[in-house]
């Protein structure tokens, strides 16, 4: 029997240890078979997921079903808003608003549907990052969907199956997932309502992006894409954050114009921190049409702070070498964890940062921890104070 697990967050040339344990049983048990560590994979796009969505580009009505959850959760505590319950039988839709007006539909079905709206955004990434602007989760059957007048924007299990209808401006981009809660396979027609001038953009996506990812090398961040497909695609805009929000232009690569064969990509940024890194590609077309991808991040390994001396009687010096850039925190706290001392900021500016805050402490030992400015921790560190 094969057992997986799927492990985040690891650091780079750190060892990890793997311990197998037999329950019950006799001694003398032995276990054949094979260890593999490997990096997965990234799954295939389909409608079930998120980043396999389809882009609804008309009022019409059309008919939709999906066989299950898709390759990927998409779904987790931050964004399902009342989908809490996670996903069974999913799809997946994007629609903007190429002018400004009321977007409402209905979902027409004989058993329990749920979905939820997200938005409104400039251009669609997923998985979506907040709590749905629409839910429904209502636990009985019949038709569902966004109707003005319904009185509320989210509702649980106990709720009618309708929410308030959309008030978008031209350019509001959406996300929507209908998920048949009953998982009998069975479909579903959607039908638009759109009133107060409000029309949908038909404007098609210029890239099939297959992989998007970040190695760490000795000296860089080393940025890889892949894309499946390309139509009228002019240029990749690579941006950086640091804190995952505001984000900058650091370069940009050509893309294919027109291709239906994969092609791969990469970009190599040197202006490295020893922090979480955030990386997000802008995708535009020939007429300026553009798409943003989703935001993977790097964590780079920080090397020690040196403090020193230690013990010591008053005087302490943060030698933070040449690796550490910004601002950061120090906080000292007791044995018996109370916070007794904050730095507040520190603005390492040169390498070796001098403080006698330790002439006011009693003597004893103190625990230091130092964190960015960003929040990322840094590193843990025990000081003795000893007048002597």
């Amino acid at each position: 029997m094969a057992t997986w697990l799927n492990l985040t967050g690891l650091s780079p040339s750190t060892t990890y240890f793997i311990q197998i344990h037999r329950r019950g049983g006799g001694g003398g048990a032995t276990i054949s078979g094979n260890i593999c560590v490997y990096e997965p994979v990234t799954p295939p796009a389909v409608i079930e997921d998120c980043n396999g969505g389809t882009t609804v580009c008309a009022s019409t009505s059309f008919t939709g079903n999906s066989s299950g959850s898709g390759n990927i959760s998409d779904l987790n505590a931050g964004n399902q808003g009342c989908l809490n319950s996670g996903e069974h039988e999913s799809s997946w839709y994007y629609f903007s608003a190429a002018t400004a007006g009321d977007f409402a539909f209905t979902i027409v079905t004989s058993v329990d549907y749920d979905f939820a709206v997200w938005g409104p955004y400039a251009s669609a990434s997923c998985p979506p990052n907040e709590a749905p602007l629409r839910c429904s989760y209502s636990g009985t059957t019949g038709n569902t969907g966004l109707l003005d007048g319904s009185g509320d924007n989210t509702e649980g299990s106990g709720g009618n199956r309708f929410v308030e209808d959309i008030n978008a401006n031209a350019g509001d981009v959406f996300i929507i997932c209908i998920d048949n809660y009953s998982s009998d396979a069975s479909g579903f027609d959607l039908n638009w309502s759109l009133s107060n001038g409000a029309s949908l953009d038909c404007t098609s996506l210029p890239v099939e992006m297959a992989n998007f990812k970040i190695l760490q090398k000795s000296n860089s961040n080393l940025i890889q894409w892949e894309t499946k497909s390309e139509s009228e695609s002019r240029e990749f805009i690579i941006e950086k954050s640091l804190d995952g929000n505001e984000f900058e232009k650091i370069g940009s690569r050509e893309a294919a114009g027109n291709s239906s064969a994969t092609i791969n990509y990469e970009f190599e940024d040197f202006e490295w921190q020893n922090s979480v890194t955030y990386y997000r590609l802008k995708m535009v077309d020939i007429d300026g049409t553009f798409e943003y991808s989703h935001i993977p991040s790097v964590k780079r390994t920080f090397d020690d702070v040196i403090i020193y001396p230690n013990p010591t009687n008053s005087d302490l010096n943060f030698d933070f070498g040449n690796s550490f850039s910004g601002n950061f925190q120090i906080i000292f706290t007791n044995m018996l964890g109370e916070r007794v001392m904050d730095s507040g900021s520190v603005n390492q500016t040169n390498s070796v940062f001098q403080t006698s805050i330790l002439e006011r402490m009693s003597d004893g030992l103190y625990f230091v921890e130092i964190t960015d400015e960003y929040g990322n921790h840094v590193g843990s560190y025990k000081i003795v104070k000893n007048n002597e």
